[in-house]
């Protein structure tokens, strides 16, 4: 039961917060980590990232919003027009919580929808799972 309606992963990320924090706000990365939203494109004029379930090349649409004193991030996930947000990632600053400079603890929380079936729901959850690891690796792996 504690993870029917929400479910969150977190990595500790051995580069600044600052750094962490532009990566995961950037439409552009997003389709190189989010399972499903792959290659994303931004649409100028609405500000919507169109990107592809590599699952079964649906499109995703979403709209990412930011609250940069908090070192967070809304995205809003919709077929066509998202209006809901239903990941949020919240970025800490490692040190802040005792861990070693530079860093950055990466914790990103999903709600389920009621529409959701339970295949969907699981499904996710292991995307997820899949995606702080590779937020971690590319990050940490950036070319300076």
């Amino acid at each position: 039961m504690i993870e029917d309606y929400c479910y969150t992963v977190s990595a500790l990320i051995m580069t600044d917060a600052d750094t962490v924090y532009r990566y995961l706000l950037d439409p552009l990365k997003l389709g190189k980590w989010s399972l499903g939203c792959f290659n994303t494109s931004l649409d100028q004029e609405t500000g919507l990232c169109l990107g592809h379930s590599l699952f079964n090349g649906n499109p995703s649409y979403v709209k990412i919003e930011s609250k940069e004193d908090e070192k967070r991030i809304d995205f809003y996930l919709g077929k066509i027009k998202p209006e809901i947000p239903r990941i949020v990632i919240k970025v800490h600053k490692g040190k802040d919580l005792g861990y070693p400079e530079p860093s950055g603890l990466v914790t990103m929380i999903a709600w389920r929808t009621s529409s959701m079936t339970d295949y969907e729901w699981e499904r996710l959850k292991k995307c997820h799972d899949a995606e702080i690891l590779m937020i971690k690796e590319q990050i940490e792996n950036l070319e300076n």
